[in-house]
């Protein structure tokens, strides 16, 4: 008997199809060819040809091992700007038809200030151009400001690029002047600009 097994290389040994057993007897020739399968090319007991003939002389397995081609693929970072715009940026990589993409989020923009949506990692088509959104948007911060005593100020929030300026909001404590805000407890560090 012929055994004809299909495989996906790039697929940790995927199986293309079930196995095909043909009854040739001794002495028959035989040919196999593989399929024509967009995004692959494939190789038949390891040569990269058409098809193979033999000429059956006992039992035979005959191996077909598909190979994706390379692809390109790409990462686009939508990166939410200090005015509330978005900047698009595109990152090119290529990777071979039928492996999963390898998306991951951008450390240095996470470092500035930034947190990000999860990429979906998807298998790479054999046609048109495979796009992984991530969007990074700004991370929020509180500032809260101790009125030692004076007059309650609720708690200002901004995004990670802007800049609050405590002077803008003032307490007021009976038979004090206000003289300004301090980073620290000791009211030794001005706090002019807050920036993260």
């Amino acid at each position: 008997s012929l055994r004809i097994e299909s495989y996906y290389e790039s697929l940790e040994g995927e199986i293309v199809s079930e196995a095909k057993v043909s009854n040739y007897k001794l002495g028959d020739t035989f040919t196999v060819s593989g399929e024509n399968k967009p995004g692959y090319s494939y190789t038949i007991d390891g040569a990269s040809v058409n098809s193979v003939t033999g000429i059956m002389d006992g039992d035979k397995t005959v191996y077909i091992v598909y190979y994706g081609e390379t692809r390109p693929y790409q990462i686009v970072k939508t990166i939410e700007q200090t005015d509330g715009s978005y900047k698009v940026e595109y990152v090119d990589y290529e990777g071979k038809v039928g492996q999963i993409t390898e998306a991951e989020i951008d450390k240095n923009l996470i470092e500035e200030g930034y947190h990000a949506s999860e990429p979906v990692n998807l298998k790479i088509p054999a046609d048109g151009v495979l796009k992984i959104d991530v969007l990074y948007l700004r991370n929020e911060f509180e500032v809260s400001f101790d009125t030692n005593g004076g007059s309650y100020i609720d708690p200002v929030y901004g995004k990670y690029g802007d800049i609050i300026k405590p002077y803008d909001y003032i307490t007021e404590k009976e038979g004090y002047t206000f003289e300004g805000w301090y980073k620290d407890s000791d009211c030794t560090v001005k706090a002019e600009e807050i920036e993260k």
